[in-house]
């Protein structure tokens, strides 16, 4: 997956958006319930929350989403570990 940057805003992006909708690409997957999401026209960064709605990408969100994937890479590095020995 792509790292996720700030993607440059254009005033015509905004205005499809505003009126179509947007268009979310994933990237990043933080596990198989939550990931992060942004907007190929206007680079607007959403994410999963607990309940399974969408809400802005905060950089809250974003350290919390963090945490959370290096924690899951540590189980699964301990369960592939102890499934080996």
């Amino acid at each position: 997956m792509e790292k996720a940057t700030p993607k440059a805003t254009s005033p015509f992006g905004k205005l499809i958006c505003a009126t179509v909708g947007h268009n979310f690409k994933e990237t990043n997957r933080i596990n198989d319930v939550i990931s992060e999401y942004r907007c190929s026209c206007c680079g607007h960064e959403v994410t999963d929350n607990v309940n399974g709605l969408i809400e802005a990408l905060t950089p809250k969100m974003k350290e919390i989403n963090a945490c959370l994937s290096e924690f899951i890479q540590k189980k699964m590095r301990r369960a592939s570990y102890s499934e080996v020995s």
